[in-house]
């Protein structure tokens, strides 16, 4: 996983050469463990809550990672029951600058200082916001409350770690709002195709803002018959990503698959992970 992250951070890199003298702070929405439960509407993230990467590079070339984490809102371009009444945004793609602050009373950080806005995607109006922070989440969804309305969440078992990291806090205690932290980049490229056909459907015109997917094209000819069932399945659940299926399998690529196994047959037949 970590050749994967550093082959999205260099893309960006060559896009953007500023970001080598900073922290930077790189979500990659579909390459999660899609842990945690949906409460509210399983449909709208079929796969598990859980759906991207965290990862930290720092300026000195380090890199820190957590599968758990997510982008995404619990209901993507909600009315805004959860939300106070406020159509539920989506923070488009891009780099934003990312400063400490307290989330809730709790140490988190903010995109933008103060009052910025960042560029968001809703139902309707609102093309910004001043409210995207990026917190801690339980593993599951709350069941009458926003987990995630539109904020940037990292599991709680996580996040403490990463603040540290960061510098957001010094041995446990917060350095205080307002300070940089780094730059964050939303890169939503890995999305599996089974969900970029669902988020379509729910993000209409919009889709290309929020997410940078490349039409994935699959030559069923190329499927040997006797794998074809298989290999249908596997994509479906996420267990691979449904492309190349005559290529040679890595150590890592095959890690990632037997521990993708491992979460379905655990959801599957709701069996307890150790």
């Amino acid at each position: 996983m970590k050749d994967k992250i550093v082959e999205i951070y260099n893309k960006h890199i060559k896009e953007k050469p500023y970001l080598k003298n900073d922290n930077v702070l790189l979500f990659i929405e579909g390459l999660g463990n899609y842990k945690g439960k949906a409460i509210k509407d399983i449909t709208l993230h079929p796969k598990g809550r859980m759906g991207a990467i965290f990862a930290i590079i720092t300026k000195d070339g380090e890199l820190f990672y957590t599968t758990s984490a997510s982008t995404l809102p619990d209901i993507p371009m909600g009315e805004g029951k959860y939300n106070d009444d406020t159509p539920t945004p989506t923070l488009e793609l891009g780099v934003y600058n990312v400063y400490s602050k307290l989330h809730k009373g709790k140490y988190a950080m903010e995109l933008g200082l103060g009052n910025e806005s960042v560029p968001v995607i809703r139902r309707s109006g609102y093309p910004g916001s001043t409210g995207i922070d990026i917190h801690s989440r339980p593993i599951d969804d709350y069941k009458n409350a926003a987990c995630f309305a539109g904020c940037l969440t990292i599991s709680k078992s996580q996040f403490t770690r990463m603040l540290e990291i960061l510098g957001v806090t010094n041995k446990g205690k917060f350095i205080g709002g307002g300070h940089y932290i780094g730059k964050v980049i939303i890169d939503r490229s890995y999305i599996t195709e089974d969900l970029q056909k669902l988020y379509k459907e729910i993000y209409g015109s919009s889709y290309s803002s929020v997410f940078n997917t490349i039409e994935l094209i699959i030559n069923q000819e190329n499927i040997s018959s006797w794998a074809k069932e298989s290999w249908k399945h596997c994509k479906k659940e996420g267990i691979n990503d449904g492309i190349g299926p005559k290529n040679n399998v890595t150590e890592e690529q095959l890690m990632v698959f037997l521990s993708r196994m491992e979460n379905y047959i655990v959801k599957k037949y709701g069996l307890k992970q150790v």
